[in-house]
């Protein structure tokens, strides 16, 4: 423990371990969110093109081709919120665990993933999902186009 852990009184460390208890769980949470909106995207996106291109009616299609792009769009700028927020609630686990020392007993896993230089890989992950979603807005904008090509009903 740290020369300022060690000051601490009980209440204040107690505070601190549920806070830490806390942020991990918002990491984890916010991760399966973010899983979760890329399924729920392509299952809406795809639904939604289902719908459109089964249907005879064309009084709604201008509009409509545009709601999986619009979707994707929504759910693209979530990612990045998600995103910054995982780093910002990650470097402030790294310090709360740097607070107690726990590296030095071989625990806290954001110390250990800066340490072993895994974090590297952040940025990397942030420009694939980015690509996906850019990707995925550019596939729905691209069937928008096309459908729209086709004029009438399929």
């Amino acid at each position: 423990m740290t020369e300022e852990a060690s000051k601490l009184s009980e209440d204040q460390k107690e505070f601190l371990l549920a806070e830490y208890s806390e942020v991990k769980s918002d990491i984890l949470s916010r991760v399966e969110r973010i899983e979760n909106d890329m399924s729920y995207g392509l299952l809406a996106a795809g639904g939604i093109w289902a719908w459109v291109l089964a249907s005879d009616n064309n009084r709604y299609r201008q509009v409509s081709i545009l709601i999986p792009a619009a979707i994707t769009g929504f759910l693209g700028i979530k990612y990045l919120y998600h995103s910054h927020a995982l780093r910002t609630l990650s470097e402030y686990a790294r310090e709360l665990e740097g607070r107690f020392d726990v590296a030095r007993y071989g625990l806290g896993f954001e110390t250990y993933r800066f340490a072993s230089k895994t974090h590297r890989f952040d940025g990397m992950w942030l420009m694939l999902g980015v690509f996906f979603w850019l990707a995925f807005a550019g596939v729905n904008i691209a069937t928008a186009v096309y459908v729209d090509s086709l004029g009438g009903g399929p």
